[in-house]
């Protein structure tokens, strides 16, 4: 269910609806790609968008599995978000035919968290009120409440002390 008090720019490509949660006050920027890329058999949303979070142009979210983006989160501009890759192993076929990787993977971006232009998001937990600095590249990664991570690979940098 998308509410009807958000904002997806017309030029955003959104697939799955039905498998989609928007709540309140989202905003969703310009040439966005919300995809749901696979029929899992997971009942409800694959898709989760919490109240108020601002996510920047360019930026693509697509789910194999489900993706959960909590309340408040800021994404940047030409972020990737995703919980699942492609299969590449075997050169006999293209690699658009050898299915997906990870099928039981899930993403979680904490509340009140922030994720800087360029990051790559892939099968990773971000925990509430985090710093992803831009050009970080996240992979099957799991970071505590209040870390600001960096670099590829991501590293911890600091601990907000709240």
């Amino acid at each position: 269910m998308i509410s009807r008090k958000c904002y997806i720019h017309p030029s955003c490509d959104v697939r799955g609806v039905p498998r989609l949660e928007i709540e309140d006050g989202v905003v969703i920027q310009q040439d966005c790609w919300i995809d749901i890329a696979y029929d899992n058999p997971h009942h409800g949303p694959m898709i989760f968008i919490g109240e108020g979070t601002n996510i920047g142009r360019r930026t693509t979210i697509s789910a194999a599995n489900i993706i959960a983006i909590g309340k408040h989160v800021l994404i940047g501009i030409n972020v990737y978000i995703t919980d699942t890759g492609h299969e590449y192993h075997n050169p006999d076929i293209p690699i658009m035919y050898q299915g997906i990787t990870d099928t039981d993977v899930t993403v979680q971006i904490g509340d009140d968290s922030w994720i800087g232009a360029n990051a790559v998001i892939l099968g990773a937990s971000i925990g509430k009120h985090c710093v992803v600095g831009a050009n970080t590249v996240l992979v099957k990664t799991i970071i505590p409440d209040y870390s600001v991570v960096v670099g590829n690979p991501a590293r911890i940098i600091k601990t907000i002390q709240h």
